[in-house]
C-alpha cells in the first residue's frame, strides 16, 4: 500500500506523478504510538475508569527528493478530539517553533 504526504499551505512539491497525487511526497514508512490508561479495583470490573488516548512518537521516513531541502523548524498538527461517546468536537491545531522554542 502506498503512503503519500501533502504539505498543505506550503509551496513544497514532491516527485509523485500518480493520478490524484501529483506533486505529493511518497513515504517509505509512517508509524505512531498511543496509550490509554485504565484503572480498576480488584473484583469490581464494572467500576473501571479510562483516560483519553494519548498520541505519541509520530515518525515518518522517505527517500530524498525535491522536497528534502525543506526545513522542519516548525511543526503543526491538526486533530479532532472525541468524547467517551465518540462524538467529535471542533478541530484543533497545535504546533511548536523549534527555532524560538515557543508554541505556535
Amino acid at each position: 500500500m502506498a503512503i503519500y504526504l501533502k504539505h498543505h499551505q506550503l509551496a513544497v512539491k514532491g516527485n509523485m506523478t500518480a493520478e490524484g497525487y501529483k506533486d505529493w511526497n511518497r513515504l517509505d514508512s509512517f508509524s505512531f504510538g498511543n496509550s490509554r490508561h485504565i484503572t480498576m479495583e480488584a473484583g469490581h470490573m464494572s467500576n473501571c475508569e479510562a483516560t483519553r488516548p494519548s498520541l505519541t512518537s509520530v515518525s515518518i521516513s522517505k527517500l530524498m527528493n525535491t522536497a528534502s531541502s525543506l526545513s522542519y523548524s516548525k511543526t503543526t498538527m491538526s486533530y479532532t478530539a472525541a468524547d467517551r461517546a465518540n462524538k467529535g468536537a471542533s478541530p484543533e491545531r497545535v504546533g511548536y517553533d523549534l527555532e524560538s522554542g515557543k508554541k505556535l
